[in-house]
């Protein structure tokens, strides 16, 4: 009895077989692959600052690029505007007479009267190159004419008015420019000093020079 169950004993121990070594080699595969992932995150490089200074210089090139172009079409647009005055004549006029708020106001509270028998009248002659401003002629003319009254004991104008004739010449950029300025003594000692209806005083654009006048 003793003899069978130790040879059953030895059966049982003989019997047990050690764990078969291919068992782990799923787990062995899925950490070398976790591995590779994890290395293949690190690996990874930064994101290159090359690229957003690369962005940064096209968007400073294309504001460069608009304000070359705004330049250029400022540029066509004078050259236009020099081309159109070079081919014809230009006539500018202030319309009807007027007369500045300011003496208009001073012979209102001094109960005065226009001296409208005293009509004053003063043409210049400029010869301008590069452009015609027409308001520093006018300035210039009107001076002249209210100087020239100051004699007579006239010391403001009412009923201002003047044209403008502009001729080009052969020369390029050249123009003959006549002013007329007429206006009448007013019984006032306020006077503005400047013409009237500048608005209406368009010109040539460009940078005048007066080389003479007469």
């Amino acid at each position: 009895m003793f003899a069978i169950l130790r040879s059953r004993s030895g059966a049982s121990s003989t019997s047990t077989t050690p764990p078969s070594p291919t068992s782990t080699a799923p787990r062995m595969q899925f950490s070398t692959s976790t591995s590779t992932q994890r290395s293949h995150q690190q690996q990874q490089p930064p994101p290159s600052p090359t690229r957003s200074h690369a962005r940064s210089n096209s968007s400073i090139n294309q504001h460069k690029r608009m304000s070359i172009h705004n330049l250029v079409t400022i540029f066509i647009k004078m050259r236009e505007a020099r081309g159109r005055a070079n081919s014809r004549i230009i006539f500018e006029s202030s319309g009807a007479p007027q007369t500045h708020d300011a003496v208009l106001r001073a012979m209102k509270d001094g109960h005065q009267q226009f001296n409208l028998s005293t009509r004053l009248t003063h043409t210049d002659h400029y010869i301008c190159e590069g452009g015609v401003n027409v308001s520093t002629l006018l300035r210039a003319t009107r001076g002249t004419l209210i100087e020239g009254a100051g004699v007579q004991g006239i010391k403001a104008l009412s009923e201002e008015q003047w044209d403008v004739t502009i001729v080009p010449k052969k020369a390029a950029d050249t123009f003959k420019v006549s002013v007329r300025y007429s206006a009448s003594a007013a019984n006032s000692s306020v006077d503005p000093h400047r013409p009237v209806a500048l608005d209406q005083a368009k010109g040539i654009p460009g940078l005048m020079t007066i080389v003479s006048r007469g």
